[in-house]
């Protein structure tokens, strides 16, 4: 890990080096987001309040619109930046808490180390309570990377998520229900990996498809979403809808209806 964020730095001090730089550019940022899924049956709300500092290049933010790309022309992409980020998560019986750091060496690719604690109910519509521990709290530890690109229109997103997690009840698997995954006694290890691609048809509308990956690996098992989504964006707010299937080793394959509302109070300055 030491040695990847050396060589992020080295090429983003290169990279400083060669272009112009906002000097001292820094803003906050805050964004709010419901999503919820009908197979199987959940819902949560997000906030997440985060404070960007600018390495090199242009502070892209003056051309951009409150949510999502540029009416006209391409985003300015060639611009690094660091962003501490704290996000919030709750579906009213289940609260979860983390704490991030991003660090772009350019806006299209980068990585965040964080640390969460999630809370959970004792409840869930995957797996059988008395058997596993769904209750209680869980200790996060993550390594995130991503990647965007577009052209004429067209985008695409890879996003992977890896997760050191523990229970503190040691004695039975732990349930990670909004994943549909179950790890192994006392601690696991969970990826999540998304994969989406779309077309921009017109400023306010778009189209795409959507594929989310989770496991679990000391105790091996999986979950898949697969869903094709529209977007339509009005202001500062994005809605999305979707609808596709959802499977997991826990329960039968079905139908899904996937819904998003994004709103930004202050616009990040990344691009997802």
């Amino acid at each position: 890990m030491t040695r990847i964020l050396l060589l992020l730095a080295l090429a983003t001090n290169a990279l400083a080096q060669e272009a112009h730089v906002d000097t001292g550019s820094h803003d906050w940022d805050y964004q709010l987001m419901f999503q919820g899924r009908s197979y199987t049956a959940g819902a949560m709300a997000q906030a997440a309040f985060g404070h960007w500092f600018l390495l090199w290049g242009q502070n892209p933010l003056p051309k951009l619109p409150p949510i999502g790309p540029p009416e006209s022309g391409s985003p300015n992409w060639q611009f690094g930046y660091i962003r501490p980020v704290i996000t919030l998560q709750s579906a009213g019986v289940m609260n979860r808490a983390t704490a991030e750091l991003e660090f772009f060496p350019i806006s299209i690719f980068g990585i965040a180390v964080g640390q969460g604690m999630h809370q959970r109910p004792n409840f869930s519509q995957q797996f059988d309570c008395k058997l596993v521990s769904c209750s209680g709290w869980l200790n996060r530890t993550s390594l995130r990377g991503q990647f965007l690109v577009g052209a004429s229109g067209m985008f695409a997103a890879f996003v992977v998520r890896r997760e050191w997690v523990s229970s503190e009840d040691k004695s039975r698997p732990f349930t990670e229900e909004g994943m549909g995954v179950l790890g192994n006694t006392g601690q696991d290890s969970l990826i999540t990996a998304t994969w989406a691609a779309g077309y921009q048809f017109h400023p306010k509308w778009a189209v795409g498809a959507q594929v989310i990956r989770g496991a679990a690996l000391t105790h091996p098992n999986r979950s898949l979403t697969s869903a094709l989504f529209l977007n339509y964006i009005r202001g500062s707010t994005s809605y999305i809808v979707g609808g596709g299937s959802y499977l997991s080793d826990f329960v039968r394959p079905g139908f899904t209806m996937v819904t998003m509302i994004v709103f930004n109070g202050i616009r990040p300055i990344g691009f997802l």
